[in-house]
């Protein structure tokens, strides 16, 4: 991967019995880039995401983000746990559906991952997740 790109998928293969959903994408996002995934229903854009971030592992095919590489060619075994996790902890996702924790605010939902993966202070938290609500003009919602 060179310096520039800061997402790399490279032969990236995945199949759901004998649904052959990703077949053989290749992908680079270099680093500060945008990308926009369109496409009907069923054509591979949530798999194509659960794999970047090893929710899902694809059968075939390198993942790179940031310095950290995923080699699933043949041959390699697949990561280990503690492996998978450090990766996921460095990584991100957010899904289509509303997936938040009823019984916490939206700061508290905002706050949860970094406080309990990352072990970010909670005023430290707090303070990125009012920022980050800012970013998208949620801040009013904080305590909602």
């Amino acid at each position: 991967m060179s310096d520039a790109a800061m997402i790399e998928l490279i032969h990236v293969k995945k199949s759901f019995g004998a649904v052959s959903v990703l077949k053989d994408i290749s992908l680079r996002v270099p680093r500060g880039g945008v990308v926009a995934l369109i496409g009907p229903s069923g054509s591979g854009k949530s798999t194509l995401l659960r794999c970047l971030n090893l929710l899902t592992l694809p059968e075939s095919g390198v993942i790179r983000v940031g310095r950290s590489t995923m080699d699933f060619t043949n041959g390699h075994q697949l990561p280990r746990d503690k492996d998978l996790a450090a990766f996921r902890a460095r990584t991100g996702m957010v899904f289509q559906n509303f997936n938040l924790f009823p019984h916490m605010s939206v700061i508290r939902n905002v706050m949860e991952g970094p406080v309990t993966v990352l072990k970010v202070r909670p005023d430290e938290a707090r303070q990125t997740a009012l920022a980050l609500l800012d970013k998208v003009g949620l801040r009013d919602k904080a305590d909602v």
